[in-house]
């Protein structure tokens, strides 16, 4: 045998791996697949097969089996890796053109990372500040600013969801109605949220809210004069969230958070914001349950409730009498594994956003004494003493009311709304609290005279040339609810419940904030988030009117 045989011999696995290796790079480039069998076997059988070809036919190769079987796999995953690096980074790749790090052009485990830390919304801020309106964030995914691109990508023939919610939730099969991709399956089931969250299913649910708001209320009239507003507004969304979509089981107002659901969802969905941007390592870790034990308690604890929902049928008619089509006549009910997807979805997004929107606009008007004191007025007009504050039977005959609660917070394309409603582009002066704006786009109000102060507490807020400035307002850049035929369907009901809740709050106290109390650091806290906002706490002195 000669040497140069032997070589030869040898070479041919490794040759064989590699060439097969670019294979399903082309296949998952192509064909996007959160299939762990497709994964198992696109990476594991070519080069088992290598493997076996070469013991079988072999007869002048120097290696041992074991060696030839990990220069196989080796060789073929190391050079399945190459090839995903050298094409993302590749002049060729369909995103090349756009500005970006170099890192998150190779991988979206930059991202996660950033995301699991809760620092994506500075982070995106950063990039977007460096590199211009539209920044690679991803091999296959671009972060956008402008905001004259929120209609094509959101829009009814827009780009589709992207697979977030995929390795959100550890499963590419058991999806709730908002994290469907198919535009068609989630029309399909987002029509019985439609019917559930209507206006007038919203009215029907008017008394809940009162019920709740007025528990609050009561409650706040028993404290001390400190309270905590973020726990008493956690609380409370909690239970109206338990009211409105499983009619009713919880009673956080009074007995306080006894299954630690705060702490619970917290950790979480710092598990699920960081495997929705690694969805295809999500699929696989799920299968670990240990790995992911925070995640999959959130989980588990949203399909209990929905399970025993289910279970017991209707008793009012809450949520889930229209999930369940109980609403319709002969209507068949759905899959049970579609209810309990979207009980999971009615247990984070219910419980979470009004507090975190209630707490903030709190904060926001008891920095600002000049707005506050604006809705003070208008509330004492519609809801004076002895009017009952737990109607909504004003609500839209309240401007100012609306104005504060319009405020801007801060391959796929993603829309950070903080960084397009903080874009001097889209709102004058941005970063601030200013409800006006919405009135004078609207035309209830003159621009003269109506700029923002300036606070003492916010010396190094930029507000630019006060006297000389034009008025600016696109409200599509205005996205606390998304845009488009995929948008959020509780919109309704979420502004129902807060303005319920700040009318009666308002109309019974006065609120300050606790002495002492440094104002300035809520908002760098505010922005740690994973999808459900990090809320600092928010401690005021109230006084009963």
């Amino acid at each position: 045998m000669s040497l140069s045989a032997t070589v030869s011999a040898d070479l041919q696995p490794v040759l064989a791996s590699a060439l097969l290796a670019l294979v399903p790079h082309h296949i998952f480039r192509t064909h996007e697949s959160y299939s762990t069998l497709a994964h198992f076997i696109l990476l594991s059988v070519p080069p088992g097969f290598v493997f076996s070809h070469t013991l079988w036919t072999r007869t002048e190769s120097s290696l041992s089996a074991p060696i030839t079987l990990f220069l196989c796999y080796g060789t073929y995953l190391s050079v399945l890796v190459m090839s995903v690096v050298l094409y993302r980074l590749s002049p060729v790749h369909p995103l090349a053109s756009y500005p970006g790090p170099s890192w998150c052009r190779i991988s979206k485990l930059w991202m996660a990372t950033i995301v699991f830390r809760g620092r994506q919304t500075r982070w995106l801020t950063a990039l977007h500040d460096k590199y211009g309106d539209i920044v690679r964030v991803g091999p296959n995914e671009l972060s956008v600013r402008d905001a004259s691109l929120i209609v094509p990508c959101m829009g009814p023939s827009g780009i589709p969801k992207g697979p977030n919610y995929i390795g959100s939730l550890l499963s590419a099969t058991n999806i709730p109605m908002v994290g469907i991709q198919d535009v068609d399956e989630h029309m399909r089931r987002r029509r019985p949220w439609a019917r559930g969250l209507s206006t007038s299913a919203s009215k029907a649910y008017q008394p809940l809210i009162a019920k709740r708001a007025r528990q609050l209320v009561n409650r706040l009239e028993g404290q001390s004069r400190e309270v905590n507003l973020e726990q008493w507004f956690d609380r409370l969304s909690y239970d109206i969230m338990n009211d409105m979509a499983f009619g009713g089981g919880s009673n956080q107002l009074q007995d306080g958070d006894t299954d630690d659901f705060r702490r619970m969802l917290n950790d979480g969905m710092a598990v699920g914001s960081f495997f929705g941007h690694v969805p295809y390592v999500g699929v696989w870790i799920g299968l670990i349950p240990a790995a992911v034990a925070p995640l999959n308690t959130l989980i588990k604890y949203g399909e209990a409730c929905a399970a025993l929902r289910v279970s017991q049928g209707s008793k009012t008619h809450d949520l889930f009498h229209f999930l369940n089509h109980e609403d319709q006549l002969n209507g068949a009910s759905p899959p049970q594994r579609d209810l309990v997807n979207d009980g999971i979805l009615a247990v984070i997004a219910g419980s979470d956003t009004v507090a975190s929107a209630l707490t903030s606009l709190f904060f926001c008007l008891l920095t600002n004494p000049r707005t506050y004191d604006t809705l003070q007025k208008e509330v004492d007009r519609y809801y004076p003493p002895g009017e009952d504050a737990y109607t909504s039977e004003f609500h839209r005959e309240m401007p100012y009311l609306h104005a504060v609660m319009a405020l801007p917070p801060g391959s796929l394309v993603y829309f950070s709304p903080w960084v397009i409603q903080h874009d001097s582009r889209n709102f004058s002066f941005p970063t601030e609290f200013w409800p006006e704006r919405w009135l004078i786009a609207s035309g209830h109000l003159a621009l003269d005279g109506k700029i923002p102060i300036p606070l003492p507490a916010f010396e190094s807020s930029a507000l630019g040339n006060r006297d000389n400035f034009t008025f600016t307002h696109n409200e599509t850049a205005f996205l606390s609810f998304a845009h488009g035929p995929m948008n959020c369907v509780g919109k309704g009901f979420a502004m129902q419940e807060m303005k319920t809740v700040v009318c009666a709050l308002v109309q019974r106290f006065r609120f300050r904030l606790e002495e002492g109390w440094d104002p300035t650091g809520y908002e760098p806290r505010f922005l740690t988030d994973h999808l459900v906002a990090a809320r600092p706490v928010l401690p005021v002195v109230l006084t009963a009117r």
